[in-house]
């Protein structure tokens, strides 16, 4: 969305209307990007791949 954003911003200002998109993202009600999160996205399978019976699949656990 913010890539969009500043082809808009160029567009305008190319055409001489600088002031037709918001300069801040923050008036959009754009958050800030969170590049990196801390979060654990890993989940636990268990018993779940006792039920798989293509011998190869079962190996790569």
């Amino acid at each position: 969305m913010k890539n969009r954003l500043v082809h808009l911003r160029w567009w305008a200002e190319k055409v001489g209307k600088a002031g037709l998109v918001p300069a801040d993202n923050a008036l959009l009600g754009i958050p800030q990007r969170q590049h990196v999160t801390n979060a654990d996205k890993s989940k636990a399978l268990e018993d779940a791949l006792d039920g798989v019976r293509d011998a190869h699949m079962r190996m790569s656990r």
